[in-house]
C-alpha cells in the first residue's frame, strides 16, 4: 500500500491496481472517465456520498465499505483481496 498525492490524477488512475476512495461526485465522475480499475468506496456517512456510492455499487462499479463498520480495516482488506484475486469481477468493474 502506498499513498500517492498528485495534481494530475490521470497518471495515478492509469497505474492503479485498486482504488479506495470517498464517493464525492467530482471524484466519481473522474474515476468513471479514467479509472477502470476495481474500486472500494467509503462514503461519508449521512451525506450525498451514500447515494453516489449506491449508484455505483448497483451498476457493479464498486464495493461499498461503511466507515462505521466495527471491523472497518478488516472489511477494506477483505474487499481488496477479493477484487485483486477475482479477475472476472475486476474486468466487470471496468466496463
Amino acid at each position: 500500500v502506498r499513498e500517492l498525492l498528485v495534481d494530475d490524477m490521470t497518471y495515478a488512475y492509469a497505474v492503479a491496481d485498486l482504488a479506495v476512495s470517498r464517493a464525492g461526485f467530482a471524484t466519481l465522475a473522474e474515476m468513471t472517465a479514467m479509472l477502470r480499475v476495481p474500486t472500494i468506496l467509503v462514503p461519508l456517512p449521512q451525506t450525498e456520498q451514500e447515494a453516489n456510492a449506491h449508484a455505483f455499487e448497483e451498476r457493479g462499479g464498486a464495493i461499498i465499505v461503511r466507515q462505521a463498520h466495527p471491523r472497518f480495516d478488516d472489511e477494506v482488506l477483505s474487499a481488496a483481496r477479493l477484487l485483486l484475486q477475482d479477475k472476472v469481477a475486476c474486468r466487470a468493474m471496468g466496463d
